[in-house]
């Protein structure tokens, strides 16, 4: 696929069925945030944050699991409503957890806490 431009990004998501990310080590990747932002439902490795989000929203798979990662992203492939559901619950997630205008809302109440505590 190469390089991709950013804009496209969004369309490049959308006609994905699923992202895989197996990794050992992460903060909070951008890559999970945009696919469940565009409704692609996830399989990631169980790493914190991830796993905070992803449970209502894909599979996180222990380090190493091999087939744990087949199994699960097998599940997801053959079964499409369950796709479809993770993926609506990812974008939700997405937008109460990590838009701009609700982190700043989040941020203003913990900076107003705290300067009366």
């Amino acid at each position: 696929m190469g390089q991709v431009p950013s804009e496209e990004m969004p369309k490049v998501y959308r006609s994905a069925d699923v992202l895989v990310l197996p990794s050992r080590a992460e903060g909070v990747p951008r890559v999970v945030l945009e696919a469940l932002a565009c409704t692609t439902p996830v399989v990631t490795s169980a790493l914190p944050p991830i796993t905070d989000f992803v449970s209502e929203s894909g599979y996180a798979v222990e380090i190493g699991d091999t087939p744990g990662f087949s199994e699960r992203l097998k599940e997801l492939l053959e079964n499409p409503d369950r796709r479809a559901e993770y993926g609506k619950r990812g974008r939700e997630i997405v937008k109460e957890r990590f838009e701009w205008e609700n982190l700043v809302d989040q941020t203003t109440k913990v900076l107003e806490r705290l300067s009366r505590g």
